[in-house]
This record gives C-alpha cells, structure tokens and sequence, in this order.
C-alpha cells in the first residue's frame, strides 16, 4: 500500500532585504515635536487645531491637527519614546475621530498605548470608546439602547452579554479607512461598553514595541484597529485588538518576536506608504433629514443636544449623498434610537445623479428622543 505525504508549507511574501537604517517616505515635519512619555499622559484629543493635516504645526506643538476631510486627528512628530510602566490615554475629539501619527524618526513603545473604549456608566450616558471607535448603548429609566457603528450590538432583555462587531462585519483588511470597533448594546444589568480606537504609526525608521499598543472592546464593545507602517517593526511586546478587531503591519522586516492579537501576517509598504484613501475612493453620507441639513462634521451628542432637530412624525426623508459608487450598488441607513428598540436598517432608493456623485433618499420612521444615523454603501 501506497502512503501519501502531505506536506503544509506556510509562505510569507516579504519585500528585499533592507537595512535597518533605511528610510521609507513618511509626509511629516516634524512640527508637533518630539513625544518623549516619562510619566503617564493623557493627550486630550480636543485641543486639535481644524485644519488641514499637512499644515506645520509648530504654533501648536504637540495639539495635533483635525482634518475634517480626512475625519483624523494628525500628530507629525520626530520621533516617539514611552517609557517602561508609562501609559498613554487619549480623550476624544467631538467628532470621536481616529489618531494619526506620521513620525520623521523611530517609535519606541516600552510603555503602553491605550486606545481601549471605556466601561459604562452607571446613568443614561453612552460608553466612550478609544478615539476612531463608536459608543456602547445606555441603560438608564427610559429603557436600554444599541450599541453604535455599523456593528453595535443590540440591546437585551436578558443578563446575556451583547458584543459588538468590527472586522467582521464592516471595514477591510487594509484599514483604509481607519475605523475602529463597534459599542456593546445594553442589559438590564448595564450599558453596553465603547469601542476600541484607531491609529496609524507610520516611522520613517523603526518601531520597536517591547510594551503594549491595546484597542479592545473593554468589556462588550468590539476591538478596533492598529495600523503600523515603517521600514522595520521589531520588540516582544503586544499589539491587542480583541474581540473582532484588526491589525495591520507593513513593514520591510517585521520581528516574529511580536505578539499579535488576533494574529497577523505582515506585507511590505507601497512605495511611497499608503496614508490615506485615494481621491477617487467612494464615499457615502447623511446630506439631510427632513429637508434640514446635516453639519459638516457630526458629533452626535445625543444628550440636551443633537446635529439635526426635527419634529415630523412618523414617514421621514433621509437624504444620502455617495461619490466615486456606482448607482447600481446598494446603499443603506441605520437608524439606531438611543432608548428602547433595536436600531434597523433602511434601504436607500436612488435619485439622481451619476458615479462622480449621487443623491439617494431613504424613508425612516423616528421615536421620540435621539436617534443615531449611520450610512452604508455596498456593492452586491
């Protein structure tokens, strides 16, 4: 008798070979300065300048940029050092936008970078998640609510944990666009808790992580995502986005020493580095409700206040406008109510236009109270 032998052969493709002294072309100045963490810091997202996020920023040394049309928080350092036992946190901008680090020199994390969303309150709020993330449903005495982003979890009437959703549900491997994870929904028991953040560190040189670079769910919210690009990626620490988050490494070597959770397999960078999507990448959002249009940057505060007021009931008007999308694609809306149901999604009919720009309308019927919107384009 004949036996077979099967052999499993695992491959990596990996870019030729490079020195660890070469430099890969990152767009930053240098104009936030050098972030040297010696004890633990909080960079309070809020103080951003609006702007676009190739400005120099030396009049603002270490605020960052907000890009609204990037929708990022943009830090051009020289270089980054967290020290051991030292911890970064971050409190979110309004619009609860991503974190972007272009770095001229080397990244050393032998702390910790926490981008973890928030545990729930205990009143009517909603849990923060790391910036980039989406917010945990509430539980409060008008009734529980649905985490949101594309894959918050619903609320329960059970003492069941709800998670939220990320990497398998919406986004893409590349993480461009960077988004980070989805809210958990409420229990009787609790609000559901934030998302995990999102940041891209993009070095010129190295990163070395020996530390922790962590965006989980906290508890019900989702992981989020940690994009790395640099010409070498080395250390024995963690990089951890669980439950349903994503990581990306781009690098020419990348260390196997690196802890990665879930697991990753590293590529080699584009020439130059990918660090936005491209002009002609699509793009779809909520233009109007009830013929009242939407802000430029949305911050959904759902609390005394609300980007758009209106007072039709029953049957309204969602206006949706997409760019670079097909009109034969499928776009959606949903519509997640703060208290007391679970959100829904509403299919968008199309109206005119072409695939440079669309108007599209969606009919949604709103509760009384805050209702979250969140757009989706897909192609079949």
């Amino acid at each position: 008798m004949k036996t077979k032998l099967i052999h499993l052969l695992s491959i990596v493709l990996l870019a030729g070979a490079a020195s660890l002294s070469a430099q890969i072309a990152i767009p930053s100045d240098g104009s936030d300065g050098a972030l040297n963490v010696s004890a633990n810091t909080v960079i309070d997202l809020s103080q951003a300048v609006t702007g676009t996020w190739d400005a120099n920023n030396s009049a603002n040394v270490g605020k960052g940029i907000f890009d609204p049309a990037k929708r990022a928080i943009v830090f051009k350092y020289s270089s980054v050092t967290i020290n051991p036992t030292r911890t970064v946190t971050f409190i979110n901008h309004p619009s609860r936008a991503p974190v972007v680090w272009l770095v001229q020199g080397n990244v050393t994390i032998a702390g910790t970078v926490n981008l973890n969303g928030s545990a729930p309150p205990n009143n009517n709020l909603l849990a923060e998640p790391g910036p980039g993330g989406f917010r945990g449903g509430p539980n409060g005495s008008l009734g529980r609510g649905a985490g949101l982003g594309l894959g918050g979890a619903p609320p329960l009437s059970t003492f069941n944990d709800s998670p939220g959703s990320y990497a398998s549900v919406y986004g893409n491997p590349s993480i461009t666009p960077l988004i980070g994870g989805s809210g958990g929904g409420a229990t009787p028991y609790g609000g559901g808790s934030g998302g995990g953040g999102a940041i891209l560190i993009a070095a010129a040189n190295s990163v070395q992580v020996t530390g922790a670079i962590t965006s989980t769910g906290n508890g019900t919210g989702s992981g989020g995502a940690v994009r790395i690009v640099a010409n070498s990626i080395s250390g024995t620490g963690t990089i951890d986005t669980r439950n349903d988050g994503r990581i990306r490494l781009e690098s020419n070597t990348v260390a196997g020493s690196l802890v990665t959770l879930p697991q990753t397999i590293a590529v080699p960078p584009a020439t130059p580095p990918v660090i936005w999507p491209g002009n002609t990448a699509p793009t779809v959002k909520v233009v109007a409700v009830d013929a009242v249009s939407a802000p430029a940057v949305p911050t959904a505060p759902l609390d005394l206040a609300a980007d758009i007021g209106i007072s039709t009931t029953g049957a309204t008007t969602v206006t949706l406008q997409t760019t670079n999308f097909p009109t034969t694609g499928l776009v959606e809306v949903r519509s997640a109510p703060k208290f007391g149901a679970a959100a829904t999604w509403s299919t968008a009919t199309f109206q005119s236009g072409d695939i440079n720009t669309a108007t599209w309308t969606a009919t949604v019927t709103f509760p009384t109270g805050f209702t979250t919107l969140q757009a989706r384009a897909t192609l079949p």
